[in-house]
């Protein structure tokens, strides 16, 4: 499904964050058609890195990584002296939905929770709310 001409990101700038490479690739295959520029990152550490380099439009975070999970990374993000630190939308990629682990997201500051795998017509309106509303 070609869906270009329903969300135009065209010089945004998104961060994907998995430390599995296919993920972040099939995260860039899906919004391939955006016009968006996209910086990737395989754990929690060089996504805060890059943060700190960067301006981003919306991070798109896993939940569970190796040498920093994005539990973490998004709490140091919405904590850091970055000028969008507290209103760049960050999205939980995860597949696990546990009471506990979506009270554990809201609370480190995701703004939403997406479930693996993801539909791309739910990933598509999810932005859509959270980047022009």
């Amino acid at each position: 499904m070609k869906n270009d001409k329903e969300l135009d990101l065209t010089g945004k700038r998104i961060l994907v964050v998995d430390d599995v490479e296919i993920n972040r690739e099939i995260l860039f295959m899906q919004l391939e058609d955006t016009g968006a520029i996209f910086d990737g990152a395989a754990n929690g550490e060089d996504a805060v890195a890059l943060f700190n380099q960067n301006q981003y439009a919306l991070i798109l975070m896993d939940l569970h990584m190796p040498v920093m999970d994005g539990l973490c990374a998004t709490k140091i993000i919405r904590a850091s002296a970055q000028p969008s630190a507290k209103t760049v939308p960050i999205i939980c990629i995860t597949a696990e939905n546990s009471a506990e682990i979506l009270a554990k997201c809201e609370e480190a500051g995701f703004n939403f929770i997406l479930s693996k795998p993801i539909e791309i017509e739910i990933l598509y309106s999810t932005i859509k709310k959270l980047i022009f509303s």
